[in-house]
Order: structure tokens, then C-alpha cells, then sequence
């Protein structure tokens, strides 16, 4: 099955198996309850679209630790996206994305710096 590469200006509850190439803006941790911390990431198209994601407490050293590093681009796929009702929001984006366990993230290329230069995976 072929994948929708989804600008985040596309967005919604509907997006279903799409797939988005962002760069990392900005990492924080959020302390939710004495022994659980979630990890709060901003990211943004190559049109600079930006929307905030939440990774949960259970997922974070499940799969994606060392995944968020400031200014790389990642892959993002299989994710929920649902609305931002926080009282504070940290982007004009009307939805946020929130990792399930089946969420993948991969590395990427840089889609606005240098595009003739594009590195060959090695396997």
C-alpha cells in the first residue's frame, strides 16, 4: 500500500495512515504525576506548518529514545491526531498528534537545506 506524504496544514482526525516529513524545532519534558513524565516535541514542515506532538510516558523508552534531537528531520507515521483542547497552545494548529503504540519514526533527509544533496542509505 502506497503512503500519503500529509503536509501538517492537512491535518485532521480523519488523516489515516499518512505519513509526515518534519523537522524538530523544540524537546521538553512535562512532569504528568510523580512518576511519569511525557516528552512534548514541536515540529514543522518543509512550508513551515508547525504542530506540537506528545509522546506518553509508556512509549518513550519502548521505542524512541535518542529519536528526538533538535533540528534533525524524522519520518513520522501511524500516529493520532486529535484536537488541541490544552488551555495553552504552543502552535496555531488546530490539532495536535499524540504517539500510539504503533507509531514509527524513522530518520530523514532535509527537504529545504541543500536539496541537491540528498545521503544514500546504507543497509
Amino acid at each position: 500500500m502506497e503512503r500519503n506524504n500529509t503536509l501538517i496544514l492537512d491535518l485532521s482526525e480523519s488523516a489515516n495512515d499518512v505519513e509526515v516529513w518534519a523537522k524538530i524545532l523544540q524537546v521538553w519534558e512535562m512532569k504528568t504525576s510523580p512518576d511519569e513524565i511525557e516528552r512534548h516535541l514541536i515540529m514543522s514542515d518543509p512550508n513551515g506548518c508547525r504542530i506540537e506532538i506528545t509522546v506518553p510516558n509508556s512509549l518513550i523508552n519502548k521505542h524512541y529514545f535518542g529519536y528526538f534531537d533538535k533540528n534533525q528531520w524524522r519520518v513520522f507515521r501511524r500516529f493520532q491526531v486529535t484536537p488541541c483542547d490544552c488551555l495553552i497552545r504552543n502552535t496555531p494548529h488546530q490539532f495536535q498528534i499524540i504517539f500510539v503504540d504503533r507509531t514509527h519514526v524513522f530518520y530523514g533527509h532535509s527537504l529545504t537545506e541543500n536539496p541537491m544533496f540528498v545521503p544514500v542509505p546504507f543497509q
